[in-house]
């Protein structure tokens, strides 16, 4: 028990703790400071992350050079498979191993949404006001599962 408040009691420990919960409230305001600072003048920075793990922000002038990285060095399909945990979070790992989903986001939709959303404007409306009602007098217990 010694050990873990000695440890504890070392200012550096915690330094990343505390990043980790200032970055619910300071991610904008870091964000806005190291584009000022670094990234106009072409230089890179590190930003803590809300997940815990730091996130590296690359000026603009890198990125064609990171566009230019195979899938093997930078890869969004793993970045995102990563991050949504994929092996956990879906009924097959498939879904982010093989993305096609993404082709037809990045594709298709781009071309078609402005047709797309009074339609789906619509049909959220509907639903909303189905499951939750138009009362606003009275509260209503509305289950979220």
């Amino acid at each position: 028990m010694d050990a873990l408040i000695e440890r504890l009691s070392n200012p550096l420990v915690l330094v990343p703790l505390r990043a980790h919960f200032l970055s619910f409230t300071k991610t904008r305001q870091w964000l806005t400071e190291g584009y000022e600072r670094y990234s106009k003048k072409g230089k890179s920075y590190v930003i803590p992350d809300f997940t815990g793990k730091p996130e590296v922000m690359v000026p603009p002038s890198e990125i064609p050079w990171l566009l230019e990285q195979p899938d093997n060095v930078l890869s969004i399909n793993e970045l995102h498979h990563d991050i949504l945990a994929g092996d956990y979070n879906f009924t097959s790992p498939r879904i982010l191993k093989q993305p096609y989903h993404e082709h037809v986001i990045f594709r298709n939709l781009p071309r078609r949404i402005g047709a797309l959303i009074p339609d789906i404007w619509d049909e959220l409306s509907d639903s909303i006001d189905e499951r939750w009602g138009t009362d606003t007098e009275n509260w209503k217990e509305v289950c979220v599962f």
